[in-house]
């Protein structure tokens, strides 16, 4: 019953979570050291929290779409900051 849910919560959830913690480590407010830190704690709750919302959900097609709407904006959100900041 939940294997499309858990299939698109893994495949495309957990890019976005590293990217989404990746957004803490390059443009956080502390030194690196301590955003790669903080990065690095957040990345199990942010992918446990993907996980959560994508078996919630009752369609497995929404949840392959959703998280791949989500993915490409975080990807495109990521190389536009790097490229506007030059990180």
């Amino acid at each position: 019953m939940y294997r499309s849910q858990s299939i698109a919560a893994t495949l495309l959830g957990t890019p976005l979570a590293f990217l989404l913690a990746g957004f803490w480590m390059q443009f956080g407010p502390g030194a690196p050291a301590t955003n790669y830190y903080v990065a690095n704690l957040l990345l199990i709750p942010i992918w446990c929290a993907i996980m959560i919302w994508g078996l919630k959900r009752e369609r497995g097609s929404t949840v392959w779409i959703w998280l791949a709407v989500a993915l490409a904006v975080a990807i495109a959100a990521m190389l536009i900051a790097r490229k506007l900041l030059g990180s």
